[in-house]
Protein backbone atom coordinates (compact mmCIF):
# COMPACT_ATOMS: atom_id res chain seq x y z
CA UNK A 1 0.00 0.00 0.00
CA UNK A 2 1.69 3.42 -0.88
CA UNK A 3 1.49 6.40 1.51
CA UNK A 4 -0.30 9.52 -0.20
CA UNK A 5 2.76 11.55 0.55
CA UNK A 6 5.53 9.66 -0.91
CA UNK A 7 3.62 9.16 -4.09
CA UNK A 8 5.49 11.70 -6.62
CA UNK A 9 3.78 14.36 -8.88
CA UNK A 10 3.87 11.95 -12.42
CA UNK A 11 1.78 8.71 -10.32
CA UNK A 12 -0.24 11.55 -9.41
CA UNK A 13 -1.21 13.03 -12.39
CA UNK A 14 -1.61 9.22 -14.04
CA UNK A 15 -3.95 8.58 -11.31
CA UNK A 16 -6.14 11.73 -12.39
CA UNK A 17 -5.93 10.92 -15.82
CA UNK A 18 -7.12 6.95 -15.40
CA UNK A 19 -10.27 8.51 -13.79
CA UNK A 20 -10.54 11.06 -16.70
CA UNK A 21 -9.99 7.73 -18.97
CA UNK A 22 -13.79 6.30 -17.32
CA UNK A 23 -11.93 4.12 -14.40
CA UNK A 24 -13.77 3.95 -11.41
CA UNK A 25 -12.29 6.45 -8.74
CA UNK A 26 -12.73 3.44 -6.15
CA UNK A 27 -11.13 1.30 -7.94
CA UNK A 28 -7.83 3.74 -8.42
CA UNK A 29 -7.78 4.57 -4.97
CA UNK A 30 -7.99 0.78 -3.96
CA UNK A 31 -5.00 -0.50 -6.60
CA UNK A 32 -2.96 3.09 -5.02
CA UNK A 33 -3.53 2.77 -1.68
CA UNK A 34 -5.06 6.40 -1.62
CA UNK A 35 -8.20 7.62 0.24
CA UNK A 36 -11.05 9.39 -1.99
CA UNK A 37 -10.76 12.87 -0.50
CA UNK A 38 -7.07 12.76 -1.51
CA UNK A 39 -7.38 11.65 -5.11
CA UNK A 40 -10.21 14.67 -5.59
CA UNK A 41 -8.17 16.90 -4.20
CA UNK A 42 -5.13 16.16 -6.65
CA UNK A 43 -8.00 16.22 -9.40
CA UNK A 44 -9.04 19.39 -8.65
CA UNK A 45 -5.41 21.10 -8.25
CA UNK A 46 -5.03 18.97 -11.51
CA UNK A 47 -7.70 21.05 -13.56
CA UNK A 48 -6.83 24.63 -11.67
CA UNK A 49 -3.85 23.95 -13.58
CA UNK A 50 -4.19 22.52 -16.25
CA UNK A 51 -3.67 25.76 -18.38
CA UNK A 52 -0.34 26.41 -17.56
CA UNK A 53 0.60 23.46 -19.82
CA UNK A 54 -0.36 26.11 -23.09
CA UNK A 55 0.61 29.47 -21.54
CA UNK A 56 3.80 30.73 -23.51
CA UNK A 57 6.84 30.36 -21.24
CA UNK A 58 6.60 34.49 -20.63
CA UNK A 59 2.90 34.56 -19.32
CA UNK A 60 3.46 31.78 -16.99
CA UNK A 61 4.10 34.39 -14.07
CA UNK A 62 1.11 36.62 -14.72
CA UNK A 63 -1.87 36.59 -13.64
CA UNK A 64 -3.69 39.37 -15.80
CA UNK A 65 -7.21 37.12 -17.62
CA UNK A 66 -6.23 34.17 -16.04
CA UNK A 67 -8.98 33.92 -13.69
CA UNK A 68 -11.55 34.10 -16.79
CA UNK A 69 -9.69 31.59 -18.71
CA UNK A 70 -9.33 29.19 -16.08
CA UNK A 71 -13.36 29.40 -15.29
CA UNK A 72 -13.25 28.83 -18.81
CA UNK A 73 -10.90 26.10 -18.86
CA UNK A 74 -12.54 24.26 -16.09
CA UNK A 75 -15.81 24.27 -17.42
CA UNK A 76 -14.57 22.73 -21.10
CA UNK A 77 -12.72 19.99 -19.44
CA UNK A 78 -15.89 19.38 -16.92
CA UNK A 79 -18.18 19.54 -19.93
CA UNK A 80 -15.62 16.52 -21.51
CA UNK A 81 -15.37 14.55 -18.72
CA UNK A 82 -19.39 14.55 -17.64
CA UNK A 83 -19.93 13.63 -21.44
CA UNK A 84 -16.93 10.44 -21.30
CA UNK A 85 -18.47 9.55 -18.12
CA UNK A 86 -22.26 9.51 -19.45
CA UNK A 87 -21.11 7.04 -21.84
CA UNK A 88 -18.90 4.81 -20.13
CA UNK A 89 -22.18 4.88 -17.44
CA UNK A 90 -19.66 5.61 -14.51
CA UNK A 91 -21.27 6.88 -10.88
CA UNK A 92 -17.81 7.82 -9.47
CA UNK A 93 -18.21 11.19 -11.12
CA UNK A 94 -17.97 14.27 -9.06
CA UNK A 95 -18.10 17.90 -10.65
CA UNK A 96 -18.00 20.09 -7.30
CA UNK A 97 -14.27 21.76 -7.74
Amino acid sequence: MHVAENIDAQTKAIIVLESLSGRSVADICEEYGIETTQFWGWRKSFLLNALKVFEPANKQGSDSGRQGSIASLRSYIDDIVRKTVHELGSADFKTDL
